[in-house]
């Protein structure tokens, strides 16, 4: 895989990889200072997409909550903890998500280019929010892994491409979506008269 590789011809290589499973230090070697964006897209996208495999983001989700915490404590030119970069992804969830996902992350790549470059610097804000959206794959809440595992996949993408537009997007979508949550369970509390 080269340096200059985009995100999906990377998760189209690995797809291809004839091993039983490929860990995320496989990946890293090849990636440079990109390693926590491609970590978080490869962990979120599933959910993304989403995938016809059941129970993913229960499986995915511990490995976002680590990867988007080092991001919030380290930056990004820390390389990622050890045990993120042991963690592994089965070729056959690799190749479902290759066939689901790497057309959505073409869609995204082909209007995405380096820009805004400011907003990149608040790198450890970026983890921050990348955390509170993990966190919220990780609830076991049917039907609403959907949104933030999008924007998630947005703001990791805009890192990657270092397209600081597409990160703020992310962010803007976060913010909404956070809000809609808010007027939501206000809706449902009053529903229950609680």
């Amino acid at each position: 895989m080269s340096e200059h590789a985009t995100t999906s011809e990377i998760l189209q290589s690995l797809a291809e990889s004839d091993a039983d499973s490929v860990s995320i230090g496989d990946v890293v070697a090849a990636m440079g200072l990109r390693v926590h964006g491609i970590a978080l897209i490869l962990f979120a996208l599933p959910d993304a997409v989403p995938l016809p495999i059941p129970s993913l983001s229960m499986v995915l989700g511990f490995p976002l909550v680590v990867i988007a915490a080092h991001l919030l404590l380290f930056g990004e030119g820390s390389g990622l903890p050890q045990r993120a970069l042991e963690a592994k992804v089965s070729s056959k969830a690799l190749r479902v998500l290759a066939r689901y996902g790497a057309p959505v992350l073409q869609a995204l790549e082909f209007f995405s280019r380096p820009r805004l470059r400011a907003v990149l610097r608040y790198e450890r804000w970026i983890g921050l929010v990348c955390l509170y959206l993990s966190i919220l794959l990780l609830l076991p809440i049917p039907f609403v892994n959907f949104a933030p595992a999008l924007c998630l996949v947005l703001i990791a993408l805009g890192m990657v491409q270092r397209d600081g537009l597409l990160v703020a997007v992310g962010l803007a979508a976060t913010a909404i979506m956070t809000v809609s949550i808010g007027f939501a369970a206000q809706w449902l509390a009053g529903l229950l008269g609680l």
